[in-house]
């Protein structure tokens, strides 16, 4: 009679035990799928990434089909992301009059943007530049088909923001010195 009261509640345990593995599996799992959260998710470690200077991590948030109105496709943002990214030392960025819209699987992040930032180059007027913008940063992103946790940057906007100036002064810059 022991022995048989010894197994079933190895059993009760045993199934409590898988029961609460489900439970909490179930919600780990819904919470990946939670569009909005992944959105925010997505968008919050694109800035910190930026901010801490990563190129690789930053371009791993461009989608595949990437372009904006400067020219930039992800494949030639990527490279100069690193290119642009090795003139700062130090990059703090405030968020201010954040908005964000999911229609779907389409998304809109809209933010203006204030820099606090040191290095060389053309580093102290690209920060002029940017917090002297009075229009907002716009960041269209789209929910990945094959893993709906997973948003990528189709286009980025700012029409205010001119890339043009830094061309000559950015071949400068990156040409090797020997």
């Amino acid at each position: 009679m022991g022995a048989i009261m010894k197994v079933s509640h190895k059993r009760i345990l045993i199934g409590a035990c898988v029961g609460l593995l489900l439970i909490v599996g179930g919600l780990v799992f819904r919470s990946l799928l939670d569009a909005d959260k992944r959105l925010d998710s997505a968008w919050t470690g694109f800035i910190a990434s930026i901010e801490s200077l990563d190129a690789g991590s930053t371009a791993d948030y461009l989608a595949d089909d990437y372009s904006d109105s400067w020219g930039y496709t992800q494949q030639t943002l990527s490279v100069d992301l690193r290119r642009m990214m090795a003139s700062f030392e130090k990059l703090e960025l405030a968020l201010h009059d954040v908005s964000v819209m999911r229609t779907g699987q389409e998304a809109e992040v809209s933010v203006r943007v204030k820099m606090t930032a040191s290095g060389h180059g053309y580093v102290s007027d690209a920060t002029r530049q940017v917090n002297g913008l009075t229009e907002p940063f716009v960041l269209r992103w789209k929910q990945g088909d094959s893993f709906p946790w997973s948003w990528h940057i189709v286009r980025i906007e700012q029409a205010e923001f001119d890339t043009k100036r830094y061309g000559a002064r950015r071949q400068r810059s990156f040409s090797w010195p020997f």
